[in-house]
C-alpha cells in the first residue's frame, strides 16, 4: 500500500478540493474566472480541510466542447503560480501535455488526466520525466460524445481492470509506482447504478495498492437519486457517498472530495432512494438465468412486465408490446407471465411467438409499439432462459432505463395498476413470420439471386427454424434444412452456430456451395466454406467491410469489433484505408461504439454482426445475405471470398485461480503485461482479463512471432502468485 502520495501521508481519507477556472462547469461555471477569486477560494478550502487543490481550466463534464490550449493556459497559470506560493499541493485536471508542463513549471505537483494519458502521446513521457505524481481516470470517449449509460457485465471490474493497466504502462515508462492514484471516473459516461457499484466496490479498485480518487461531489447521478436539482444543494448527499466510499474499504488510500457547506447528512429518504439502487436484476443482455429459478420464475417475470409497461406507458393512446420468444419450453410460462404483467398497468400485447430476436427488435419499430420483448437465453442450452428488451426505437435499453425497471421489480407497490375498463388486451399477431421474411428480402443487395446456390442452414432448433429456410428458398437457392425441429430440449443441443461440426459434415456429404450456421435467438451468424471450414465472424466483417467500401456504403471510415477480433483483421482493413475501433467483450459495447462514432458496421468474432442501416441488433440472417452477396459478386467460391485476411498467430491459455481479483491485481503480474507490450511492440497485442463467469484468468496474446507470443504468454502466466493460483 502506498504509505503517502504528493507528500501527504494517507494514514487516513484525504480531501481533494475542486477548483473550476471555466466558464461553462456543470456545479460552478463563471465563478471563478477571476484569479483572485479562484486564489482565495483554493486558501479558504484548505483553510476548511483540504489537503489538495484541484485546478482545471477546460470543462470536462458529459458534452462540453474543447477548450484552446492557449486559452487553458491563460485561465489556470496565475491560479496554479499563486496557490503553489503558498505551498498548497497542487493539482492540475488537464489532458494536454504542453497544460501540464507549464503547471509543473508553475508550482503545481499532480497530473489529473481525464484520459489517463492517452489523449496527447507527450503526456506519458512528461511524467515519467518529471517525476510527477500524477491520477490516471476511467473514461470512454470524449467529454464531448461521452456515451450515456454503457453496459458492463461488472463495472467494478472492468474499471478496475483498465486502471491496472494504465498503470502497468506507467510503470513500464519509468514512473514510480508511489506516483500513481486511480480514478473510476464517477459521472463520466456511467449509469447511475453504475456509479453506486463503483463507490461501493471502492475498496476492489484499491485493493491494488494504489491511492484511489473518488470524485462524486455534486454529480448529476446525485440529483436523480435525491431529486435534487441544484448541484449547489448536493453536497450533503456527496459527503455521505464519500464516506461510504471509505467505509468500502479506502481507509487507507485516498478518497477524495470538495469540502462541504452546510447540512453534512443527507436526509432519510435520499439515503433510502441511494441504498435501493444496487443493480442485481439485469446483466449485460438483459435479464437471464436457470428457468424456474429466480431471477427466471413466471413471478419475477410478471413484476417485470408491470414495470416495464409502467416505465414506457406515455401518452392518451393504448399502450402496446410485442412479445416474441424463442422454442424453449420455458418461453410459454415467461410469455404468459411477462403478459399477465403488462395487461395489469393497461398495456396491449402483441404476441409473436417463436421469432428471432432481430425480428422483435423491427416489429417493436414497424407495429410502433412502446417497447418489445424477447424470451430467449440466446445460444444457451434450454435449461436456461432470458429476457430481452427494447425501447420503441428499436434498441436495447440503455442501464439507465434498465435501472429504473429494476428499482420497480424491487419495490412493488410502486406499481400503478390500471382501472378495471383500462386492462390491457392480448392477442396474437398474424403473418409475424412473413413480415419479418420479406424485411429480411429487403436488406439484401437489390435484385440478390440465389439461383444455383446450394446452402445448408441449422437453425439450432431455435428461434429462426422456419424463417431462415423460408428466406433463401425464395432467393433461388437449392436449401438443406438442419436444426430445424425444435422440442422444446433440443435448442442449440449440438447444432448451430456453438455446434458448427454437423453443418462442416452435412456442407461437405451434400457438395454445398456454403452453410449458414445460427444461434437459438439468430443473432449471431458463423459460416461455413464448400471444403467444410468455419468462416468466423472476422473474416465475415472483413469481407463485407471491403464490399462495403467499394459500394460506398461503409460509413465511419472502418469497423466496430472486440479486443478479441483478430490483429489480422486490423491489418487487412488498415491496408484498405479503414479503422478498426476495438472495445470490449460484448456486442452491447459494439453497438454503443457504432452508434456514438457513426459507424453501420460492427460484430464480434463469435459472430455478432451488426449493421445498423438494416438492423438495430445483431441480425444472423440479414449478415448472412450480405456474405452471400458479397461472395456471388466476387464470382468466387466460399473458401476464397471469405478467406479476407490470414489470421496472426494467437494463443490464448486460462490460468484457475482462487481470488482473480487479487491475481490481476498483483504487481508482478502488471509487470509482466508491460514487459510483453514492450517485447511485442507494434507487430503484436496482450489481452489479460478476468472471466466473467469462472475463477479464471485469460491471457491471450497474438503477434507475427509465435514462438514470442508463446513465450510471452507463460511469462504472465508465471507471474500470477502462487497464493492466487
Amino acid at each position: 500500500m502506498t504509505a503517502a502520495y504528493a507528500g501527504i501521508p494517507l494514514d487516513r481519507p484525504r480531501l481533494m478540493a475542486i477548483v473550476n477556472v471555466t466558464p461553462d462547469s456543470f456545479s460552478d461555471g463563471g465563478e471563478r474566472l477571476d484569479p483572485a477569486q479562484a486564489i482565495d477560494d483554493g486558501l479558504r478550502f484548505v483553510a476548511d480541510g483540504a489537503d489538495i487543490v484541484d485546478v482545471g481550466g477546460e470543462s470536462t463534464r458529459p458534452g462540453s466542447r474543447p477548450t484552446s490550449p492557449d486559452e487553458e493556459l491563460r485561465r489556470i497559470l496565475p491560479v496554479v503560480d499563486g496557490l503553489a506560493r503558498q505551498k498548497v499541493p497542487v493539482s492540475i485536471d488537464t489532458r494536454r501535455a504542453a497544460v501540464a508542463r507549464a503547471a509543473l513549471d508553475a508550482g503545481a505537483c499532480i497530473v489529473n488526466d481525464v484520459s489517463a494519458l492517452r489523449d496527447d502521446a507527450a503526456m506519458l513521457p512528461l511524467v515519467a520525466s518529471r517525476d510527477a505524481d500524477v491520477v490516471l481516470m476511467h473514461r470512454r470517449g470524449l467529454p464531448e460524445n461521452t456515451f450515456a449509460g454503457p453496459a458492463y457485465t461488472d463495472v467494478v471490474e472492468e474499471v478496475r481492470q483498465f486502471l491496472l493497466e494504465r498503470a502497468a504502462v506507467c510503470l513500464a515508462a519509468g514512473v514510480k509506482r508511489e506516483r500513481i492514484a486511480l480514478d473510476p471516473g464517477i459521472g463520466f459516461g456511467k449509469s447511475v447504478g453504475q456509479e453506486l457499484e463503483l463507490i461501493a466496490g471502492a475498496g476492489r479498485l484499491g485493493d491494488a495498492g494504489y491511492p484511489v480518487l473518488i470524485g462524486c461531489s455534486r454529480k448529476s447521478f446525485i440529483g436523480k437519486l435525491t431529486g435534487i436539482a441544484s448541484p449547489r444543494d448536493r453536497d450533503p448527499a456527496s459527503v455521505w457517498l464519500a464516506v461510504e466510499a471509505a467505509r468500502g474499504g479506502l481507509r487507507s488510500s485516498g478518497c477524495t472530495t470538495s469540502p462541504p457547506r452546510g447540512r453534512l447528512s443527507p436526509s432519510r429518504r435520499q439515503c433510502d432512494r441511494i441504498g435501493r439502487m444496487s443493480r442485481s436484476l439485469f446483466g449485460t443482455d438483459g435479464v437471464r438465468g436457470r428457468a424456474n429459478s429466480a431471477p427466471m420464475t413466471a413471478e419475477i417475470a410478471m413484476r417485470i412486465g408491470m414495470a416495464a409497461g409502467q416505465v414506457f406507458k406515455q401518452g392518451e393512446h393504448r399502450n402496446r408490446a410485442v412479445i416474441g420468444k424463442d422454442t424453449r419450453l420455458s418461453g410459454y410460462m415467461i410469455e404468459q407471465a411477462l403478459t399477465a404483467g403488462f395487461l395489469s398497468v393497461g398495456v396491449d400485447v402483441l404476441l409473436l411467438g417463436p421469432i428471432p430476436t432481430p425480428a422483435v427488435s423491427f416489429l417493436t419499430r414497424s407495429m410502433r409499439a412502446d417497447m418489445g420483448v424477447m424470451i430467449s437465453a440466446s445460444h444457451n442450452a434450454y435449461e436456461d432462459n432470458g429476457i430481452k428488451l427494447f425501447g420503441p426505437d428499436g434498441f436495447k435499453l440503455s442501464d439507465a432505463v434498465e435501472d429504473e425497471i429494476e428499482a420497480l421489480v424491487a419495490s412493488p407497490s410502486g406499481m400503478q395498476l390500471a382501472a378495471p375498463a383500462a386492462i390491457g388486451r392480448a392477442r396474437r399477431l398474424a403473418d409475424v413470420d412473413g413480415r419479418y421474411v420479406e424485411a429480411v428480402k429487403a436488406s439484401a443487395t437489390r435484385g440478390l439471386d440465389l439461383t444455383g446456390l446450394k446452402v445448408v442452414v441449422d437453425c439450432a432448433n431455435g428461434a429462426a427454424y422456419k424463417v431462415a429456410p423460408t428466406v433463401l428458398w425464395e432467393l433461388g437457392a437449392e436449401v438443406i434444412r438442419v436444426g430445424v425441429s425444435p422440442d422444446g430440449f433440443n435448442i442449440n443441443g449440438k447444432c448451430g452456430s456453438t455446434h458448427p461440426a454437423v453443418l462442416q459434415e452435412q456442407v461437405v456429404a451434400h457438395g454445398a456451395n456454403i452453410g449458414i450456421a445460427l444461434d437459438g435467438d439468430a443473432d449471431r451468424v458463423l459460416l461455413v466454406c464448400e471444403n467444410g471450414h468455419v468462416i468466423d465472424g472476422d473474416q465475415l466483417m472483413g469481407t463485407i467491410a471491403d464490399q462495403w467500401a467499394r459500394d460506398g456504403r461503409l460509413t465511419g471510415g472502418g469497423v466496430v469489433a472486440t479486443v478479441m477480433s483478430n490483429l489480422g483483421l486490423e491489418r487487412y482493413l488498415g491496408a484498405r484505408g479503414l479503422s478498426l475501433v476495438r472495445t470490449q467483450v460484448g456486442d452491447r459495447y459494439v453497438l454503443e461504439r457504432m452508434r456514438a462514432d457513426g459507424f453501420n458496421l460492427g460484430g464480434e468474432q463469435s459472430g455478432h454482426i451488426i449493421m445498423t442501416d438494416h438492423a438495430t441488433t445483431g441480425d444472423g440472417l440479414m449478415a448472412a445475405l450480405q456474405a452471400l452477396s458479397a461472395m456471388i459478386k466476387t464470382g468466387r467460391t466460399a473458401s476464397e471470398t471469405f478467406h479476407a485476411f490470414t489470421p496472426v498467430p494467437q494463443l490464448l491459455k486460462n490460468v484457475r485461480v482462487g481470488d482473480a481479483n487479487a491475481a490481476m491485481g498483483a504487481t508482478a503480474v502488471a509487470k509482466a503485461i508491460a514487459a510483453a507490450e514492450l517485447k511485442l511492440g507494434k507487430n503484436g497485442r496482450i489481452l489479460v482479463r478476468k472471466s466473467g463467469t469462472e475463477p479464471l484468468i485469460r491471457v491471450m496474446a497474438e503477434g507475427d512471432d509465435s514462438d514470442l507470443v508463446r513465450t510471452v504468454v507463460d511469462q504472465i502466466i508465471e507471474a500470477i502468485p502462487r497464493q492466487a493460483a
